[in-house]
Formats: structure tokens, C-alpha cells, sequence
């Protein structure tokens, strides 16, 4: 089984950031959902369910390429963590957002593209604490 490396870091937000963090959380699980309510229950080919879906989550939940990009990848994952475990993908919850290696450069970050900004939002450098060591995670929602 493929193993899933995981950051734990920790923002400190101002209230404007806070608000988009929820709002691009919000808009990823809603991608999630809309990708497992759409496609046949049984595609589990994240290559095949992309060409099917990303132009789609693009336009209606304003997603950056990349945010688009990991949603079919998790509902790709969970499906296949689900049939491997004899179950089913449920719902998917706006606990958390999954961000490729090219956003965590140097395990800082500097900015992010967030809903209900045009542009990438920058965090002042005293909000930004470094990510604690990586550790291995695996999870999913159902």
C-alpha cells in the first residue's frame, strides 16, 4: 500500500484569512462530493476520472488547477482504500484540504490561492511557524 507523508502545520490566521481557509475548505469537500456523486461508483483511475470531471470542479467550485487536481486524487484514494476494505465512500467533510509538495517548498508557506481571493494570499512571516517533523498518516473520509 502506497504510504501518505503528512505535514502538521500550524497558521496563525487573521480573521479575513480564517474566513477563505473555511471557504476553500468548504469548496474542496463540495469538489470531493460532486467527483464520487458524478462518476460511476466503481472508476477508481484518477487519470480517467479527471479527464471526465476537472474542467467541470474548475468552473463550478472555483478551485485553482491544483486544489482540483488533489480533489479527484482523494476521492480516487478513498475509493480504492474503500474497496479494498470491503466498504463504501460516504461523504466528504470540509476537515481538510490536500496540498501537493509543490505548496509546501522548504516546508514553509508563504501563500495560498484561497476562495474569495483573486490572487494568492500571502501570510505575514510571524503567522507562519515551521511544520513539525513529517510523519506518516493515512485517512480518508467516508
Amino acid at each position: 500500500m502506497k504510504q501518505i507523508r503528512t505535514l502538521v502545520c500550524k497558521l496563525q490566521l487573521d480573521d479575513a484569512q480564517h474566513k477563505h481557509i473555511a471557504e476553500t475548505m468548504r469548496a474542496f469537500a463540495q469538489a470531493c462530493q460532486y467527483v464520487q456523486d458524478t462518476l460511476e461508483p466503481t472508476l477508481q483511475n484518477k487519470d480517467r476520472m479527471h479527464i471526465l470531471v476537472y474542467r467541470d470542479i474548475r468552473t463550478r467550485f472555483g478551485l485553482s488547477a491544483n486544489l482540483a487536481i488533489r480533489a479527484i486524487a482523494r476521492v480516487s484514494a478513498n475509493r480504492k482504500a474503500a474497496h479494498a476494505s470491503g466498504s463504501s465512500v460516504k461523504q466528504f467533510a470540509a476537515s481538510s484540504i490536500d496540498y501537493d509538495q509543490r505548496i509546501f517548498s522548504g516546508c514553509i508557506v508563504h501563500s495560498m490561492q484561497l476562495q474569495g481571493s483573486s490572487k494568492p494570499t500571502p501570510f505575514r512571516r510571524e503567522s507562519l511557524t515551521r511544520c513539525d517533523r513529517p510523519h506518516s498518516a493515512y485517512h480518508h473520509d467516508r
